[in-house]
């Protein structure tokens, strides 16, 4: 009896476990629609060409197709006079019922692009890629409905991580 109690319990589990899934694109992208709007702050960023750079930032965050995905457009301009562009991304984040998965696909001003796999989190998402040298890249976004603050990191071997990417904007 002891076995049978423990085995219905297991499947109380996961069958509750299964019920909180998104079973629409629609619900999957509800824990994200406080980012709609445009936000502004600065930041900063380091890359291997340029070094560390601090910039102001925008990005515009916008449902699409009836609200099943949201686009992610981000603008950062060098803080320092002539505010040339530092970093120009576009963004598409999705839920995949087939997969059951969030993926973010992006597109950079360099050309290059990428369909990242990615977690949601009440008031969080994490996303991240393997770059070509087989380093990882992790971004990791908190937001209320007034405030967005995302942090990057890069480790050569998924052991040692340091800081690439920092970000803090307001809503407007």
């Amino acid at each position: 009896m002891r076995h049978f109690a423990a085995a219905a319990f297991s499947l109380f589990v996961v069958a509750g476990a299964q019920a909180a899934e998104p079973t629409t694109p629609h619900e999957a992208i509800a824990p994200l629609k406080p980012l709609v709007g445009r936000w502004e702050g600065q930041g900063w960023m380091s890359t291997p060409a340029a070094g560390r750079q601090t910039f102001i930032s925008q990005e515009i965050v916008s449902e699409r197709v009836g609200g099943a995905a949201l686009l992610v457009e981000g603008l950062h301009k060098s803080s320092t006079p002539p505010n040339a562009v530092v970093h120009d991304a576009m963004g598409v984040i999705v839920w995949s019922p087939r997969d059951k998965a969030y993926r973010f696909r992006t597109n950079l001003s360099t050309g290059m692009y990428g369909d990242h796999p990615m977690t949601v989190e009440p008031g969080r998402f994490t996303w991240g890629m393997t770059v070509g040298n087989g380093g990882k890249v992790e971004y990791v976004t908190e937001f209320t409905a007034d405030t967005w603050r995302e942090t990057g990191r890069y480790s050569p071997d998924g052991k040692v991580w340091t800081p690439i990417f920092e970000m803090t904007l307001k809503k407007k």
